[in-house]
């Protein structure tokens, strides 16, 4: 994951300039937990944005098993969407016709 890299070179360069500074992520349960494992063992604090943030963590959300966070770290080790709750709409579709030889 580039971005994961990313994240962790720019904290590294914080770190080499005495910065107090978080690596920032924005993205959904999969890019955190990604994310989490890649950096985990470092010191800095990874912070998480997200719209639905709170969708993840609630009992009824659109995971079938919430993510659990103990003491500010991430403990949950894999996630799954809940197909009934977390639903694509197609707001347009291509129609094709096959061509004639």
């Amino acid at each position: 994951i580039g971005g994961v890299t990313m994240i962790a070179r720019t904290a590294d360069l914080a770190k080499d300039a005495n910065l107090k500074v978080a690596p920032v992520v924005q993205g959904g349960p999969l890019s955190l937990m990604a994310v989490a494992r890649s950096l985990s063992g470092r010191d800095e604090t990874l912070w998480v944005t997200s719209p639905y943030q709170d969708e993840w963590v609630k009992e009824d959300g659109v995971l079938k098993h919430p993510l659990q966070i103990a003491q500010g770290s991430l403990v949950t080790e894999a996630c799954e969407m809940d197909e009934a709750k977390f639903q694509i709409k197609r707001i347009a579709e291509l129609k094709t016709q096959p061509q004639a030889k």
